[in-house]
Order: structure tokens, then sequence, then C-alpha cells
């Protein structure tokens, strides 16, 4: 009987120990990013991304509206290509949008180069570059919110 009990008991401290580590090996390396939802904070400023629920983006102090990251294509770490959307009840009504002349918007989400944003790791923070222009997503104390050719500035540093 001490037998089978022992047995029986080692049974159980092995899956203990094994369960939790199947779980994680079936579920392997979740998506970093894809579907997070996002209050971005300017490194900078300290403000926060924002928009009117329409066509114009700016940064504010309070946290204002929330962004979903959809990705395109994305690593392990997070970083990749995204299309930063506002989403209310599941559904993406707006994404950021971007024009050559360095301008930030709000459009219908599609399918263009326009919308899709590279998003890597860089200070502490993140950069977010326009896939399109190369330009990076940029701020100032005002709280405009534009595009800028990439630079070290912890202005288009967003956290």
């Amino acid at each position: 009987m001490k037998n089978i009990k022992k047995k029986a008991l080692g049974r159980l401290a092995v899956a203990a120990v094994v369960a939790p580590l199947a779980v994680v090996g079936i579920s392997g390396e979740a998506s970093a990013r894809n579907g997070d939802v996002e209050k971005w904070r300017n490194a900078a400023t300290g403000l926060y991304l924002n928009h009117d629920g329409q066509h114009d983006v700016y940064t504010s102090k309070n946290s204002g509206r929330s962004w979903t990251d959809r990705a395109i294509s994305e690593d392990s770490s997070g970083q990749g290509v995204y299309q930063l959307a506002w989403t209310v009840n599941g559904r993406d009504l707006l994404c950021l949008d971007s024009s050559d002349a360095g301008k930030v918007y709000m459009n219908p989400c599609n399918k263009g180069n326009w919308q899709k944003w590279r998003v890597y790791k860089v200070d502490g923070g993140w950069k977010i570059v326009n896939f399109k222009t190369g330009r990076a997503l940029d701020s100032s104390d005002g709280g405009k919110v534009y595009t800028k050719p990439q630079n070290t500035g912890k202005f288009q540093i967003w956290k």
C-alpha cells in the first residue's frame, strides 16, 4: 500500500511540474503586439497620441483614445509593421495615416502603405516610422503631430 501511495504522489509531483510546461509549449511564442491596445506617450513631451474621432491627430495631457496595434508582420520582440487603429467594440473604425508632406491624420482603415507603420525598439521606447515615406512619427510641445526624417531626438520616441 505504501508503494502505491508513493507512486501516486510521485506521478502527481511530475504532473504538477510538466503540466504548466506543456501549456507553455502548446501555446508557443505569443504575438508580441498584434491586437495589443496602447496609449502611446511621447518620450520628450510626456503627451499622449490622441485624435478627435474624425480626422485630426494631436497629443494631449490626458491618455485619450486607445490604439490597437494590427500586425502586418512582426517578430517575437514586437518589432514589425503595424496599422495603428482606433477600435470600438472590436471593429477598426479609423487608422493612423500619413502623407509625403509629413501630415498625420485619421482615415478609414485600408491596406495601403500610407497606413502601415514600422515599429521598433530604440532608447527605452519605440520608434514609429511610416512604411511608405520612411519618416518617423514626431511631436511638438504644443501638441502637434507630424512625421519628419528620422533622427535621434526624443520627440520621435514613443512609450
